[in-house]
């Protein structure tokens, strides 16, 4: 039988809402920090969307408290898996990415350009959290997925994990964005996988002010 354009499912990429250090632009990583009030009233919107448009058969979310209470609102039932977990920033994690961008313009550089050699200050190698994000991709075994899973994570991860599934370069994820509390969907066949939605956020509406 030739399996080739059999739909699979679906993964529905999250990035979990806001909190306090996205109002401020400081740099999260690994910080295990809470939703901001506006952050909860949209995970409350967030999960209202994901249900009404999708059939999910699993949640599952990185293992940092603002991807937790994102994902509670789509189902009390999830799953965590830390290999979902944002690139550890090192001697970054705290500054404002403005005075990280001025203090360390080589450091920056070498990141938007996806270096493999490049290493945050004390932190995660850019190569080792991609190999990192290819054995969370691994775990979810798509060659059996058959349904839609919400995948909540971070910004970072839901850039590699497009990059990764579509056989892109790894420079293209400078050129993606995931808005606190967007969708991103990805299509899943035998043959292959296709991005359908990117960095959607419509159903925040109600709680944005300006500021994404």
């Amino acid at each position: 039988m030739d399996f080739r354009g059999i739909e699979l499912g679906r993964l529905i990429l999250i990035r979990h809402c806001e909190t306090r250090s996205n109002v401020e632009g400081t740099v999260q990583g690994r910080r295990n920090l809470a939703l901001s009030d506006r952050g909860e009233k949209q995970a409350v919107l967030v999960g209202e969307y994901v249900r009404g448009n999708f059939s999910i058969d699993r949640v599952i979310s990185s293992n940092r408290k603002r991807c937790i209470q994102t994902a509670a609102e789509i189902d009390q039932n999830v799953e965590i898996n830390p290999l979902l977990r944002e690139i550890h920033w090192g001697d970054w994690e705290g500054k404002k990415w403005a005075d990280v961008k001025r203090e360390y313009p080589d450091d920056v550089e070498a990141l938007l350009t996806a270096d493999p050699t490049f290493t945050t200050p004390n932190g995660d190698s850019l190569m080792s959290f991609i190999q990192r994000i290819d054995q969370a991709i691994s775990d979810l075994d798509l060659v059996n997925l058959n349904g839609d899973i919400a995948i909540v994570s971070h910004e970072g991860t839901v850039r590699t994990m497009i990059t990764r599934l579509l056989g892109w370069p790894s420079a293209n994820m400078a050129n993606l964005t995931a808005f606190p509390g967007s969708v991103s969907v990805i299509s899943a066949s035998y043959a292959s996988a296709k991005l359908e939605t990117l960095n959607y956020y419509d159903h925040l509406a109600p709680t944005y002010e300006g500021q994404r």
